[in-house]
């Protein structure tokens, strides 16, 4: 730069590093957590005002682009436009690229003192990241004074990703921007674009016209639920979808690549591919015309045929078009849940298979794959694929993208593949984050939660460091089946996508759950000022009931720091004046318990609520299993449904009982008892197969012979809901018995998860 500021030079002796003496190190609230972070003796801070210039020499390329980034956010955050190389002006905030800088990629200094701001880095990007993170050390409200401090950062991985479906629910050009916008804020560099899939086609291939003409519109099925809508009629227009023009797409990665994201788009084959037959039949092996599904389960048997040169001429002229829009290294291929029984009873695919000695269909997947790797390999790209692409053997210089699990990137790195890791228990971003009563309806019955989120490390337990160093990174993903726009969108990103992207960029040593919490007020904040709709979900409080021989203990739990807990046991929602949670309680009446989280006098969230039976009379009793239980899933043995502990809502623990089709249990109350209600709790999660029973009948005896009914449910609907927990009551006028016999069944190889049994 040709003008500096005084103050800026200041900052710049001893090439830049501050000489002020050191205070014992202290934390700083910026996600994800930098490497290394200096506060000085020096107390007076930086004040951000009007006055202040942003500086930077035009001529090093990238250096405008930030400074209008970061000028467009500040406004957002407080409201402050900051000028550009203003003359005579005292302090200001330098944004300079210094190749000599010896810091790895992406990485940056910065420097604050009371006199200016200096921002350096080796790249436009790593030049973006200390713009973001200066942005995260300013303070709420004005008066906007950040600390004197210096910070040393870089990523520990070059791939930090994200990824955003916009097959099922098609996201307008300005949503993918606001996106990409949050993406930078938590310094994520790759964009994973979900392109194309069953569900509709998002990308304009001027050779193959009907793809947007036909293959990206479905019929309106908007407001219904995803799993339960009819099929396109006979005669039905499809109008809902949408689709990216080429120049929308030159404008989104031209966009991208100002916030230091490459976007890497993915074209799904051989599977993931009715809504191309609904444009262009003759690619699939049947040559039947589709319709692009409205929802549910897609047509899982449609694949590309692999038997006909026509279909990889359809791919390659498909692919030389995307390749002409994106700059990206890398491009996704897909190759994930490929059916392969259309290609048994193909002819043209097994003469593929006998012409190129194939011995089944994984193989042949392998030839579809191999040869489409190849051709990326012949334009100078690389081949990404999720971890199915590992069947029947993967071309060398493909990439692997694990999200099976860690196995998949395991065995890619074991057989000499770069590795991208997205286990979906920890990085699929569109799972429940919480309790699923209390949250928007999802396509999986899976949580992760915040802390899950944040447990998450790309490199499994147990790697050798050969192994290790084939881990590019990772990313987080997200599937829109039930993400319909953008305002839920950032409910189910935001914080969880800060948790994955401290995973991604910090270092395990600088990494704390505990400060990642203390992290989160200010994080949040921004969010807010940004405009983001952020999920509270985190501030739920977790009601854990036990019984005891004479009542039931309850236990209040949050994943928040130190929580303030206030509860009640009449049915009322918490106050300010509640009785403060101070530790387990017992009660020994029938209650129903709310609780929930405050900060001062203010409510955090909507309280949880639970029933509570202290009265269990089955407590400890004798179950007698008439039909036998399913052994796959953990038990508890044979008093889980009487020992007092619920199954966890969320998943399947050591207290739930399964049985397969039906079941029958006989509980002994030891002597003859007066009853007035028995309370069932049923679990479902159909990606499990685990449903509500059609059919659930109570009946009681005095002898343990004959038999009276009590409650009979018939019909039972299964949830709209993947995941979710019902309790059925059995409420009675009052009658005797000892015994009592719960019978229940549900469809042909589905499986009855019950847990717990109360009697009151």
């Amino acid at each position: 730069m040709k003008r500096v500021l005084f103050g800026v030079l200041a900052l710049a002796v001893l090439g830049g590093i501050m000489v002020f003496a050191e205070q014992p190190r202290r934390k700083v609230h910026v996600i994800p957590e930098p490497v290394e972070v200096k506060h000085h003796r020096w107390h007076r801070s930086f004040e951000v005002t009007h006055a202040v210039s942003l500086e930077y020499d035009a001529s090093q390329e990238g250096t405008a682009a930030v400074a209008d980034f970061f000028d467009r956010q500040l406004q957002l955050l407080t409201g402050l436009h900051l000028g550009h190389n203003l003359p005579n002006v005292a302090k200001g905030i330098a944004l300079v690229i210094d190749t000599t800088l010896n810091l790895p990629d992406e990485g940056y200094l910065l420097e604050v003192s009371r006199k200016g701001v200096l921002l350096r880095a080796n790249s436009s990007s790593g030049l973006l990241y200390a713009a973001e993170t200066f942005l995260q050390l300013m303070p709420q409200e004005a008066p906007y004074r950040v600390q004197s401090v210096t910070i040393k950062d870089y990523p520990r991985f070059g791939w930090r990703g994200a990824m955003l479906d916009v097959s099922r629910h098609f996201f307008p050009k300005e949503d993918v921007m606001r996106f990409l916008d949050i993406l930078a804020l938590h310094k994520i560099n790759r964009f994973h674009w979900h392109l194309t899939d069953n569900h509709g086609w998002r990308i304009e291939i001027k050779k193959y016209p009907l793809l947007t003409e036909v293959a990206a519109w479905r019929a309106d099925r908007l407001g219904q639920h995803w799993k339960k809508r009819l099929p396109q009629q006979e005669g039905e227009k499809a109008t809902y979808g949408g689709y990216y023009t080429q120049d929308d797409i030159r404008q989104i990665v031209a966009y991208a690549d100002r916030l230091g994201i490459t976007v890497v788009p993915e074209i799904d084959m051989p599977g993931h591919t009715v809504a191309v037959f609904s444009a262009y039949p003759e690619f699939s092996c049947e040559g039947k015309r589709l319709t692009v599904p409205v929802g549910g389960v897609a047509i899982g048997n449609s694949v590309l045929c692999a038997g006909k040169e026509e279909t990889f001429e359809f791919v390659e002229n498909v692919l030389d078009e995307v390749l002409d829009l994106f700059p990206s290294k890398y491009i996704h291929i897909g190759g994930d849940e490929v059916s392969k029984t259309q290609w048994k009873k193909c002819p043209a695919c097994q003469q593929r298979m006998a012409e190129e000695k194939l011995a089944d269909e994984e193989e042949l997947q392998s030839y579809f794959i191999r040869r489409v790797t190849r051709y990326l390999q012949t334009k100078g790209r690389v081949a990404v694929g999720w971890d199915e692409i590992l069947q029947g053997g993967l071309a060398d210089g493909a990439v692997v993208m694990s999200w099976r699990g860690y196995e998949g990137g395991r065995e890619a790195a074991r057989q000499g593949h770069d590795v991208i890791m997205t286990p979906s228990l920890m990085c699929y971003l569109n799972f429940y984050q919480a309790n699923p009563e209390f949250e928007p309806s999802n396509r999986s019955a899976f949580v992760t939660s915040l802390r899950t989120a944040y447990s998450f490390d790309p490199v499994p337990q147990n790697m050798s460091k050969k192994l290790v160093d084939r881990i590019l990174g990772a990313q987080a993903c997200v599937w829109t089946e039930y993400i319909p726009d953008s305002h839920h969108l950032e409910y189910m990103l935001l914080p969880r996508l800060g948790a994955t992207a401290e995973a991604m960029w910090s270092a395990p040593e600088t990494r704390s759950w505990t400060h990642f919490l203390e992290k989160q007020r200010e994080i949040r904040s921004i969010y807010g000022r940004l405009g983001y709709n952020f999920s509270r979900s985190s501030f739920r409080v977790d009601v854990k009931v036990n019984y005891l021989s004479n009542g039931a203990k309850i236990a209040l739990e949050s994943e928040q720091l130190d929580p303030v807990i206030r509860y009640t046991t009449d049915g009322t929602v918490p106050t300010a004046e509640s009785p403060l949670y101070m530790g387990p309680f017992r009660i020994k009446e029938r209650c129903q318990v709310m609780a929930a989280l405050f900060r001062g006098d203010t409510l955090m969230e909507s309280p949880t609520i639970q029933w509570v039976v202290p009265q269990n009379q089955a407590y400890r009793k004798q179950v007698e299993y008439v039909t036998p239980r399913f052994t796959k899933y953990r038990s508890g043995g044979a008093m889980a449904l009487t020992d007092g502990k619920y199954g966890d809502k969320f998943r399947v623990n050591e207290n739930w009982q399964g049985f397969e089709e039906k079941m029958e249990v006989v509980i002994d109350l030891e002597k003859v008892r007066d009853l007035k209600q028995i309370d069932l709790g049923f679990l479902q999660m159909t990606e499990r197969k685990m449903l509500f029973p059609e059919r659930l009948e109570v009946s009681s005896s005095i002898d343990g012979n004959t038999y009276s009914l009590v409650k009979i449910y018939d019909h039972i609907d299964p949830d709209e809901r993947s995941l979710a927990y019902e309790n059925f009551p059995v409420r009675t006028g009052g009658f005797k018995a000892r015994y009592l016999k719960i019978s229940a069944k549900t469809e042909p190889h589905k499986l009855i998860m019950i847990d717990e049994i109360t009697v009151d």
